[in-house]
């Protein structure tokens, strides 16, 4: 295996996935690991569909997915944080992991938090 190969084994499988803009029309800026070139860059969102490969922020990305990536934390130990957002007023249908009952459970996202467990379906 090269460098760069080695770097990438163990990521979640998210990492994995292409960018995916999804099915709605704005285009909102986000983040997505690049499984080619092992590095986090920008593509333009829909707004809801899409993937799991899908961050707010670059800080998140890599450290999901890319550089700062850390083997040792499990994102799905904590639960979504699904605080009120005045500029984000629209919910949308997401899954995440509870931990405590070991099953995906559906919930109303306003995508305003920077939480990790939060997935566009249940297979991710």
């Amino acid at each position: 295996l090269t460098p760069a190969e080695k770097f990438a084994l163990g990521r979640p499988a998210a990492c994995k996935f292409p960018a995916d803009k999804g099915r709605c029309q704005y285009n909102l800026t986000r983040y997505f690991y690049n499984a080619q070139t092992y590095y986090c860059g920008a593509f333009l969102y829909g707004g809801c569909d899409g993937n799991g490969n899908n961050f707010d922020t670059l800080r998140n990305c890599r450290i999901r997915c890319g550089e700062w990536y850390q083997a040792k934390k499990d994102v799905c130990l904590d639960p979504p944080q699904n605080i009120w957002c005045p500029h984000w007023p629209t919910f949308f249908d997401m899954w995440y992991f509870n931990y405590e009952t070991k099953k995906c459970e559906m919930f109303l996202h306003n995508g305003c938090t920077n939480d990790q467990n939060v997935f566009a379906t249940c297979l991710e």
